[in-house]
């Protein structure tokens, strides 16, 4: 019965903690393709 219950502790902490990571990461994607579009939409202006 122990055994069950850590198992289930344990996988709720991955889901928690990949719910955490899948957002930021989504969002440090989405922060860079941005920014690399800034920059090529600035490049020409500067040049």
């Amino acid at each position: 019965m122990q055994l069950d219950i850590a198992k289930t502790q344990i996988k709720r902490s991955n889901t928690h903690q990949i719910a955490i990571k899948l957002p930021f990461y989504v969002v440090l994607k989405v922060g860079t393709l941005t920014a690399m579009y800034i920059l090529t939409l600035l490049k020409p202006r500067v040049t």
